[in-house]
């Protein structure tokens, strides 16, 4: 049996925000410092291994795109704390996110 935390992810380090510039060399990539308003008070993610999220806003527009991926994730029928990492981000922005970049 695997241990409750080789399913929990920090959430900071699993959450990569870039702000995309009008070329391709103008990119800003980090990690937030805090996550707790969205992921809760131990900002940590459980459910997942190898959890990536990436996010990036368009300079020129703000228009968002969300892409998460992972290696392995737990089996919600067994366990009923897995969050639906996408679904609890897109509670936190604007309508028309998309996966792709066009």
């Amino acid at each position: 049996m695997t241990s409750p935390e080789a399913w929990a992810v920090d959430s900071n380090e699993a959450l990569e925000l870039t702000m995309l510039g009008p070329s391709a060399s103008r990119r800003l990539k980090f990690h937030p410092t805090f996550t707790y308003p969205i992921f809760g008070e131990a900002e940590t993610i459980y459910g997942y291994r190898g959890l990536s999220i990436n996010l990036s806003l368009a300079g020129w527009d703000l228009r968002a795109y969300l892409k998460v991926t992972w290696k392995e994730k737990i089996d919600a029928d067994i366990e009923s704390e897995v969050e639906s990492v996408e679904e609890t981000l897109r509670e936190y922005l604007p309508e028309g996110v998309s996966d792709s970049f066009l």
